[in-house]
This record gives C-alpha cells, sequence and structure tokens, in this order.
C-alpha cells in the first residue's frame, strides 16, 4: 500500500500497555466464557486496537472473536481498507466477514442523509453479521475523544441531558463499547509500542463533517483555555448519563401509579400530571410518546422541546384540545385525562344529511347504520316507555317538535339543553365530559328538529322537546342497528 496510507508502527513510546486498564474495565460487561463477539473493525486505529485488547484478553477470559468489516464504496481507498483488515484478522487467525454495499444509494433511497445513512447500514451490518455467526456481542471502537466530540456536536445542535448524556458503554441488543476510557494519543502508543499496523481513513480530515471540524478546529481552541477539556467533558457525559439513569427509573415508578397503557394509547391523570414537577412532566411525556413507538431508548429521537412544551400546556388547559405529534400520534386532553394515542387512517367522510319522516314507522337508514322505529301516541306511554326516554329510546312532545326531523352529524357550534338542565350546552363540551373520544364525534348521529339537536342518539335528548306530564301527544323513537334484506347490519 501507497502514500502514507498504512501507519507504520514505528518509534515505539515508553508507555504502560494499555491492557491492564483494559482488562480492569472490560470485567464490568457482562461477557462470559462461551461467548462470541463481533469486532467492528474499520482498520483505524481505534478498532485495530479494540481488536488487539480483545485478543489479548480472550485466551484468559474464554470468548471468542469475529471481525466485521462492511465497505460503504464512498471512497477510492474503501478497497484497500477492506483487503487490509482481512489481511488483519487473517494475520491474528480470526475468522472474518468483509462485506461492501453501495450505501450511498441505498441512503438516499431510504432517505437518509450520507452520514445517517453510513451508521443505519452499518450497524445493520454488524447484527446480521452476529445472527449469522451465533455471536451475543458487538463490540465498536469509540473512544473518549469520541465520547468529548459527540457531546460538543450535540451542544451545538440543542440537545437536551439525554442527549448530552452522549455514548453509552453498552446497549440493547448486545451492543458494547469496551474503549470509552481510552484517548486517542493512549491508543496510538499502544499500537506503537506493540508494533501493530493501521490505516488513516482521508476522510477524517475532511472539514465537510461537523465532527471533523470539532476535532480539528473546535476541541484544540477549547484545550487552549483548559488542556483537560476532553476528560472534563467525558466525566460531564458520564454524569449526565448516571442522573438520567435515575431519572428514567423514578418516571417508571411515578408512572405507575398515574398511567395505564393498551397497545394504541398512553392514559395519565391529568391532576397529577399537572402536580408534577416540570422536569418529571417532560420525562412522563417522553415516556408515554417511547411506549407508543415501541423506542428502544425509551424516550423516541425527534420530539422537539417546543412540541413537549405544547403538551405540557394540555395537562393544565380545558378540556377538548388536541395535537398532532410526529411518529403518527395524537395528544387530546380529556376531562380528567391526557391521552397520547396513534392517529387512525383517514376516516371515510362523515355520513350526508337525511330528512326523516315519522309517519313512516320504521326508518332504515343506510347512511348512518341506524334503524328508528317511530309511534304517535295519543295517551302517557305505558312501561317499559318513560317520560324521559332511555339512551336508545327518545319520548318527545309531538307537538312541541317542528319539522323537519334529520339525521345528522356534530357541527361546531352546536349546542343543546341536556335533560336535566335548563341551561344550554355545546356539544363539544358534552363530549368532553361524557369521555367520548374525539375520532368517534362526528359517526354519533343527530336527530334535529327544524335544525335543533334534540336528540344525540345513545347519549342524551334536549330538555325543551322532550316528553312532559303536560304532554298530550308523544313521539315515542326506538333506535337500533341497520336492517337490510332480512339481515341486521351493525
Amino acid at each position: 500500500m501507497q502514500g502514507g496510507f498504512v501507519q507504520q508502527a514505528l518509534k515505539p513510546l515508553k508507555m504502560p500497555t494499555q491492557i491492564s486498564t483494559f482488562a480492569r474495565l472490560f470485567s464490568a460487561f457482562p461477557v462470559s466464557a462461551g461467548d462470541k463477539i463481533v469486532v467492528a473493525v474499520s482498520g483505524g486505529a481505534d478498532s485495530i486496537c479494540l481488536l488487539h485488547l480483545l485478543l489479548r484478553l480472550s485466551a484468559d477470559a474464554g470468548f471468542t472473536l469475529h471481525v466485521a468489516h462492511l465497505n460503504h464504496q464512498f471512497r477510492p481507498e474503501a478497497d484497500l481498507e477492506a483487503q487490509f483488515v482481512a489481511g488483519r484478522a487473517a494475520l491474528w487467525g480470526l475468522p472474518a466477514t468483509i462485506a461492501s454495499q453501495p450505501v450511498g444509494a441505498l441512503s438516499k433511497a431510504a432517505g437518509f442523509s450520507k452520514q445517517a445513512g453510513a451508521r443505519h447500514f452499518r450497524y445493520r451490518f454488524l447484527q446480521e453479521t452476529a445472527a449469522q455467526v451465533g455471536a451475543r456481542w458487538i463490540a465498536t471502537a469509540h473512544t473518549a475523544d469520541d465520547q468529548a466530540e459527540t457531546f460538543l456536536m450535540r451542544l451545538l445542535r440543542g440537545a437536551g441531558r439525554r442527549g448530552l448524556a452522549g455514548i453509552p458503554a453498552m446497549r440493547d441488543g448486545g451492543l458494547i463499547r469496551p474503549m470509552r476510557h481510552l484517548h486517542r494519543e493512549e491508543i496510538v502508543a499502544e499500537l506503537r509500542g506493540e508494533g501493530i499496523d493501521w490505516v488513516e481513513d482521508p476522510s477524517n480530515q475532511t472539514p465537510v463533517y461537523l465532527r471533523n471540524r470539532i476535532r480539528h478546529n473546535l476541541l484544540p481552541q477549547l484545550e487552549k483555555e483548559n488542556p483537560n477539556i476532553r476528560a472534563g467533558l467525558c466525566r460531564l457525559s458520564q454524569l449526565l448519563r448516571d442522573e438520567d439513569d435515575w431519572m428514567t427509573q423514578e418516571t417508571v415508578r411515578q408512572m405507575s401509579q398515574i398511567a395505564t397503557c393498551t397497545a394504541d394509547r398512553v392514559t395519565f391523570d391529568a391532576g397529577q400530571l399537572n402536580h408534577l414537577h416540570p422536569a418529571m412532566q417532560r420525562r412522563a411525556l417522553r415516556w408515554g410518546m417511547g411506549k407508543l413507538t415501541q423506542s428502544t431508548q425509551s424516550t423516541p429521537e425527534g420530539i422537539a422541546f417546543d412540541q413537549i412544551e405544547t403538551l405540557r400546556g394540555m395537562i393544565a388547559g380545558s378540556p377538548g384540545a388536541m395535537r398532532h405529534l410526529p411518529f403518527g400520534l395524537v395528544a387530546e386532553r380529556g376531562a380528567e385525562t391526557l391521552v397520547l394515542g396513534r392517529r387512525k387512517p383517514a376516516e371515510s367522510p362523515e355520513p350526508s344529511e337525511v330528512i326523516l319522516n315519522p309517519r313512516d314507522g320504521v326508518i332504515d337508514s343506510a347512511t348512518w347504520q341506524i334503524r328508528l322505529v317511530c309511534s304517535y301516541l295519543d295517551e302517557q306511554p305505558a312501561p317499559p316507555f318513560s317520560a324521559t326516554g332511555t339512551r336508545m329510546r327518545g319520548v318527545f312532545d309531538a307537538d312541541k317538535m317542528p319539522s323537519p326531523l334529520t339525521l345528522r352529524g356534530w357541527r361546531d357550534g352546536d349546542r343543546f339543553v341536556p335533560t336535566g338542565m335548563t341551561g344550554h350546552k355545546k356539544l363539544q363540551d358534552f363530549f368532553i365530559d361524557a369521555k367520548i373520544p374525539h375520532a368517534a364525534r362526528r359517526s354519533i348521529p343527530l336527530l334535529t328538529a327544524a335544525g335543533v339537536v334534540v336528540w344525540i342518539i345513545g347519549h342524551r335528548q334536549d330538555a325543551r322537546y322532550q316528553a312532559t306530564p303536560a304532554t298530550r301527544r308523544w313521539l315515542v323513537i326506538d333506535a337500533g342497528p341497520f336492517v337490510f334484506d332480512g339481515g341486521v347490519i351493525g
């Protein structure tokens, strides 16, 4: 290989080997004798050092290694890097999976940026390789410098506590990062001290990527003010991660008392949620969305701060408010609840208005999927009829009912006087108090007389039109399922 592509391990530096420190910290991972680890190896100093250190430990610890390398086809040197990794694995007697994928084209087709796509397809390759070779663990070569750079990247992008907590040592799915405590200079010293070669990726020098600008420009400037800035950022990341872990546990504990979950919704007790500290409110809302999106991190990425604050406003706000959220979610404020749920597919158009003639006796409305049985009586109905009716039976003063009678759906601004009350009430407020979901309200048939809502079928009549002891002529309407050709629908 030419042009300085391979970094020769010349002029060994007299520094202590990292193997003892690495072994001590690696013992914190639950890797057991007999386990297999897939090691992600790019060929750079970090991943070659990781492979070297794991290989040194493997004989005594009893685990085995499998090298994995993905050629992203981004650069001309990529083929040489793949050859170098394959040669290194063979030199050390390790099995290897060397693959090549057009990651740029795949990322574009999937709607990823180049860097996001590279990460996505690289991890997918590692997971597939682990499954194929029967490995329990996947090890990547993230370092303390990566941690410091990631902290600054996320800080510049406005991340919160979870984002600033940086790169975790271990993630679900068996992903481990055993070199988070090592700095670049220590890694290079270890390789030189052991006479081990590595390759340099020229793209690590280009200022096109934010990480490179932080690595080569911002961090050196910060080190002029504080030579220990990298170590300080790593400590801060660890503190934030530990606090985040504790807050996550506390969130789960408190949510068991104020939230209920189903496959499609998370329902919070709005009163109890409102009394929580703002920090816990934000946690609770992200936790709820994580439940619905099945996020492996318990809180999904992509939820902006202002969206969470909007939801916090709904906690103490008026019932009836609804907000659409990312990931196909919707939030709705009930009378005593705040509900996070999945948005349903676009509903069919609202059924149209149907004019009724009660004299027909039996009215089947295919539009509303309902049968109405209408009876005019000249004397007070005998039991089981009652003056005020039931949910599916309306009992009206026929002389008070203007024409025409219609069936239609709820419209904004609709009002009525519920039985048992003397003042008007908006149907929207009635639906909220009755805990009827927003998505179901338009499908409830309303009986109107000359445009006035006289009966929310299945729920409540208007007090002004119901039968009273003074009624002389009664109109009784029983509601039931729609009947067609002798068969019942609904």
